[in-house]
């Protein structure tokens, strides 16, 4: 069996590194990547990784042509790499399986072809662990499910559209992945929703108010050059409020009233089971 997880990504050199490192011990062979205009070490890592053997990579200053780059690694990974599921990842996107994505992929039915896989938010907490340098070892505190008291951009409840995202079998020539990369459609496709407790994604998102803020400025950038965002204002609603709030001048004071939870407020939060101590320790068996 081979995995092959496509990546599109942006200026986080040292998530990305940190992705690839965490998928190759979840039982990910080879990662394909794309970046779009990077101006930190995200080449210099990319090329490092390939000259391993690791990783094809792209650059494409294409402002977050996304979707294009998807179908374009996913037929690559089909044609080119004979990948038998494709896994279609963010960068800040941790999948974890018990025993590795092999062993889990092994034990689904044959017919099986497409998975619709729950992500999960991490937050910054004050409790999280500063001397760790591994984002998935300092952040440990993730929502649950149940909807927090702000659009995070994942939806409110567990079942939400926006909360899922794919990984597939590469058995038709007329793959389709939608943008947001929370489906994929193909001939011949049979999908099944996964049970979180067997596979789900550790979702990084906002890891300082400095890297939240640059995101925020990049949507902008996106939205004006991007032809799919600036016809379809319904993509990507919390992205464009978040906008708004820079442009007023309230962002952070937004980051610190919702996204970092305080002491007192994440006791909160985990009192009423809308967070959770998880942090992503790769378990054997």
């Amino acid at each position: 069996m081979k995995i092959v997880e496509i990546i599109f990504t942006r200026n986080e050199a040292s998530l990305l590194k940190e992705n690839i490192n965490f998928h190759r011990k979840m039982g990910v062979d080879f990662f394909i990547v794309t970046e779009s205009g990077s101006t930190d070490d995200t080449v210099k890592i990319l090329k490092r990784f390939q000259s391993m053997g690791l990783v094809k990579y792209f650059s494409d200053p294409k402002i977050m042509a996304q979707k294009e780059n998807m179908d374009k690694m996913a037929m690559m990974a089909k044609k080119k790499y004979k990948a038998d599921w494709v896994m279609v990842s963010d960068t800040d996107e941790f999948w974890y399986a018990k025993g590795g994505l092999k062993k889990f992929l092994s034990r689904l039915p044959q017919k099986i072809n497409t998975l619709k896989v729950f992500r999960f938010q991490h937050f910054p907490t004050e409790k999280d662990n500063p001397l760790e340098k591994k984002t998935h070892l300092q952040m440990p505190y993730r929502e649950n499910g149940q909807g927090l008291d702000f659009d995070s951009g994942i939806g409110n409840e567990k079942n939400n559209f926006a909360r899922k995202k794919v990984m597939f079998k590469p058995i038709a020539d007329d793959i389709d992945i939608m943008i947001g990369n929370h489906t994929v459609h193909f001939s011949g496709r049979e999908d099944m929703e996964v049970d979180p407790k067997a596979l789900m994604i550790h979702e990084y998102p906002f890891r300082s108010y400095k890297q939240f803020k640059e995101k925020v400025v990049r949507a902008k950038e996106v939205f004006s050059k991007n032809a799919a965002f600036k016809v379809n204002k319904k993509l990507a609603t919390h992205w464009r409020m978040w906008l708004d709030y820079f442009e007023k001048g309230e962002l952070e004071d937004f980051y610190h009233d919702k996204i970092y939870f305080s002491r007192s407020r994440i006791n909160n939060a985990i009192k009423h089971k809308k967070m959770v101590y998880d942090p992503l320790v790769i378990k054997e068996g």
